[in-house]
């Protein structure tokens, strides 16, 4: 179990930060969601690297410029 409790852990905070999209709906909602995936993007990326899993490393970067390139799209739209 010990062997895989980072994996777990990097698996839980990925889904916090796919999670937080459920903001978008709400007054405002966009600045929780672009503060949460940043900062769950940025720790599932430090967690990815000690791990040295490159899947990983690139779904949490996905996961980092995710809000900004809704945003960019939402600016276009």
């Amino acid at each position: 179990m010990k062997e895989k409790m980072p994996y777990i852990i990097y698996w839980l905070i990925f889904i916090v930060g796919l999670h937080s999209y459920v903001y978008l709906t709400m007054n405002y909602g966009i600045i929780y969601t672009i503060i949460l995936t940043f900062v769950c993007g940025f720790f599932s990326g430090l967690l990815a690297l000690v791990m040295s899993n490159r899947t990983f490393i690139l779904l949490s970067t996905l996961l980092f410029i995710s809000p900004y390139i809704i945003l960019f799209i939402i600016n276009l739209v």
